[in-house]
């Protein structure tokens, strides 16, 4: 209790601190277990055990010395993390301590933050300013976002959600890489199979039973890389669930990284749970990484079920690069085009809570409501009238919806044992403690 205190009186000294104008100095950032922070320098020694856990050279205790002169001591069971921060994210913090909450002073705040090296700050105070101001240009633009067809959107991720590649700085379709990368010869082989598995294929859908029982053998015997993208073609895209589980598990039993795209793109976007689960499964350990940079892309989807589901796929196949973009993820906005009357002006948003509006009420129908929580809806799509038989005036509103992504949370909890829920800045500020060279390498956190 008596540290308790001491650490509280530590506070306040830094809050005195911070708002008397002295400009910070690098130092520590302590977060306790109780969720309280504390900034000075740790002046104890320590290590981490193999486990992760903090231990001083001597005793229990650590001393820090605060930025009036002070020192106080703790218990390190008090103590979650410890974090080295440089002169200029102390600055950063002190700055947010006192920011007025307005588009313009974030955005002038991540200004700040851009001219001073700190990049993935200021991409989250900009994405800040979006929150409080959507068509806020300066912030759109410092985002990379393009003004189209009478809104701005996300070019790069809308080319990779479309499926594009980033090729030399151009975007091209996946065969379009195909077609630079592969030699004329393995692109025959494949040709050749998109021949042999079309004629297959036709034959297990069609009436003639010895045909039928012959491209069902054929198809099992596939053990040859190059015909995964003919696999994926007739079978992976077959409206049948039948036939596209057949082709998962075809590709899962092919060797090398052929298949991979393919499964990664039936995790993301086949309707059939199993289905998608199976392909996750079909990528064996050798093809972690290519897949992992596959599923990293789609963490930027416009769709926020292609986001969970990328988050699914990184929880087994990713590694410790997978876990800064999952924290980016964790919380997502994402805009749908919803179809209201024509006499409704209110305006539409979803909070993290899940409610809708300011306590207004929506007017949505509860499916609808439901639908835009989960990612039932995919952005950009008119949602459907609200009775087909109206003959009604309407009007469509873009309604942004802020999910809360569960998946994205499992999966950091897989890939670092760790659960800080959906606090974003915590989960940055420890991924920090652990990985120090972030830091040095220009991933700040705030």
């Amino acid at each position: 209790m008596e540290s308790m205190q001491r650490a509280c009186l530590f506070l306040t000294f830094v809050g005195l601190m911070a708002t008397g104008g002295s400009r910070p100095v690098a130092g520590d950032l302590i977060r306790l277990t109780s969720g309280g922070e504390l900034r000075g320098i740790v002046q104890t020694n320590w290590s981490l055990d193999p486990d992760g856990r903090i231990v001083p050279e001597t005793g229990h205790l650590l001393t820090i010395a605060t930025l009036s002169g002070a020192e106080v001591s703790i218990s390190v069971r008090e103590v979650e993390f410890i974090l080295r921060r440089s002169a200029v994210e102390e600055e950063l913090e002190t700055r947010l301590r006192s920011i007025e909450e307005t588009a313009a002073a974030r955005f002038e705040l991540a200004e700040w933050c851009r001219q001073q090296g700190l990049s993935a700050n200021a991409a989250e105070m900009y994405r800040q300013v979006l929150e409080l101001e959507d068509q806020h240009e300066g912030a759109r633009k410092a985002l990379g976002h393009r003004w189209r067809d009478g809104r701005w959107v996300d070019y790069d991720a809308e080319m990779q959600a479309k499926g594009y590649v980033l090729h030399k700085g151009k975007y091209i379709t996946p065969e379009e890489l195909d077609l630079i990368e592969k030699s004329a010869a393995e692109l025959e082989a494949e040709r050749e199979w998109f021949k042999s598995v079309r004629m297959w294929s036709a034959w297990i859908q069609g009436r003639v039973p010895g045909r039928q029982e012959e491209g069902w053998k054929a198809l099992g015997a596939i053990d040859d890389p190059n015909a995964a993208p003919a696999v994926a073609r007739f079978l992976g895209e077959d409206p049948h669930r039948e036939i596209r589980l057949y082709g998962v598990r075809i590709l899962s039993g092919l060797t090398g990284a052929k298949p991979i795209p393919s499964l990664v793109r039936i995790s993301l976007q086949d309707p059939d749970d199993e289905i998608r689960y199976l392909a996750v499964q079909g990528i064996g350990p050798e093809n972690f990484e290519h897949a992992m940079t596959l599923y990293l892309r789609q963490l930027r989807s416009e769709q926020n079920v292609v986001v969970c589901r990328a988050a699914l796929g990184l929880a087994r196949v990713g590694d410790d690069r997978a876990v800064a973009p999952l924290i980016q993820s964790l919380v997502t906005t994402h805009r749908y085009r919803v179809r209201v009357p024509a006499g409704n002006s209110q305006a539409y948003s979803f909070g993290s809570d899940g409610n809708f509006g300011a306590g207004l009420g929506s007017g949505l129908p509860p499916d609808i409501e439901a639908g835009l929580r989960t990612g039932a809806y995919r952005t950009g799509n008119v949602i459907p009238e609200f009775n087909p038989s109206s003959r009604s005036p309407g009007r469509v509103v873009v309604v942004p919806v802020v999910h809360q992504n569960a998946e994205v949370r499992e999966a950091l909890r897989k890939l670092t044992g760790m659960d800080h829920g959906y606090d974003i800045r915590t989960w940055r500020l420890w991924w920090a403690s652990e990985h120090p060279e972030a830091v040095a390498t220009g991933h700040k956190v705030s």
